[in-house]
């Protein structure tokens, strides 16, 4: 049985490259787009069928826009429906039902990086065509000379703000990210209908904002807490700030991995901690020769012990004879950190 790790989104460099080419596009047509006064006399009827086309893309890269948003929204969904759902089965499911929860749970968060990256897709489009559409004259327009450099307008949310604001963040908690062994852990939350972004605080001092419902904090020290918070956003409108929690990693001893006289290497267990409950799980271990692919399957499914039971009670994993207590004993060590 395999612990749960969300595997990260997009990239952000990946996301920002292709909405740099799209908007790159969508400029050049716009620069071409609309025919100047300068060059012809009687051009009227040119400028205001220019206008028509630039009008008309903006208004498709609104639905588009919105259209995105609601998959995203669904994605978020269905994502949290799956992820519920494992972790049902890690306490009472069958080693089947279990690797069928698994798998639905990971395509699942591929259909929201996919929703992810497609509404940044979206939002880049529509910048540049509202871009385009404030460079294009209107119907009937006479240039002025000089001249004059237009006030610049503060830049479009990505979604309308539903009537009433925005609702308060729910869900936050804490998980392990790709390894703990990195120094970090991942805050999570459920997605707020029309918000651009969020901002995530820790003790009250904002730490970055981010378009997606994870973030993974950075210099956060070893066996200690403090107090998260998250607030939706969209332009100058703000939800209240989600309630806080507490929360932290835990890193236990280093135990040897050891069989009688053989020792093939060192266990270390670290712990995502929100308020008194194990939320995440990692450890490093070794990983050369068979010790490394016993390990690669072990540890995970230690992981997913611990948390189902939230103590070092965990029985030990067949065929590995060394990880198991070793495991164990790190747990232990980093559950007493946490005053667990």
């Amino acid at each position: 049985m395999k612990a749960l790790r969300r595997p990260s989104t997009v990239a952000a460099i990946g996301v920002a490259s292709v909405a740099a080419s799209l908007l790159g596009v969508t400029q050049a047509w716009a620069a071409t787009a609309p025919i100047s006064t300068l060059d012809h006399e009687d051009d009227g009827d040119d400028e205001c069928e220019g206008g028509n086309r630039v009008a008309g893309m903006v208004a498709g890269a609104v639905a588009r826009e919105k259209a995105a948003l609601k998959k995203l929204h669904k994605a978020n969904v269905a994502e949290a429906a799956a992820q519920r759902k494992a972790h049902q089965t890690i306490e009472s499911g069958s080693n089947s039902q279990q690797k069928r929860a698994n798998a639905a749970y990971r395509e699942a968060r591929r259909v929201t990086a996919r929703a992810h990256r497609a509404e940044h897709i979206t939002h880049a489009a529509l910048n540049a065509a509202r871009k385009a559409a404030a460079k294009a004259p209107a119907c009937g327009a006479t240039p002025t000379s000089p001249p004059v450099t237009p006030t610049p307008t503060p830049p479009p949310t990505p979604a309308p703000v539903p009537v009433g604001g925005l609702t308060t963040p729910t869900g936050v908690t804490s998980n392990s990210a790709s390894a703990l062994s990195n120094g970090a852990f991942r805050l999570s939350w459920s997605a707020v209908t029309g918000a651009a972004s969020y901002e995530i605080a820790r003790d009250g001092v904002v730490l970055g904002t981010t378009a997606y419902t994870t973030y993974t904090p950075a210099s956060t020290a070893a066996n200690s807490r403090h107090s998260y918070t998250v607030t939706a956003i969209n332009g100058s409108v703000r939800s209240t700030s989600s309630v806080a929690i507490s929360a932290g990693r835990y890193v236990g001893d280093s135990i040897a991995d050891k069989r009688g006289l053989s020792t093939y290497g060192q266990i270390q267990v670290s712990l995502a901690v929100t308020a008194n409950r194990i939320t995440g799980c990692w450890a490093t271990y070794p990983t050369s020769g068979d010790s490394g692919s016993i390990n690669s399957v072990a540890i995970p499914t230690l992981c997913a012990e611990a948390i189902s039971a939230q103590s070092a009670t965990i029985a030990a994993v067949s065929g590995a004879s060394a990880t198991s207590p070793a495991f164990k004993t790190s747990l232990q060590s980093a559950l007493t950190r946490a005053g667990i």
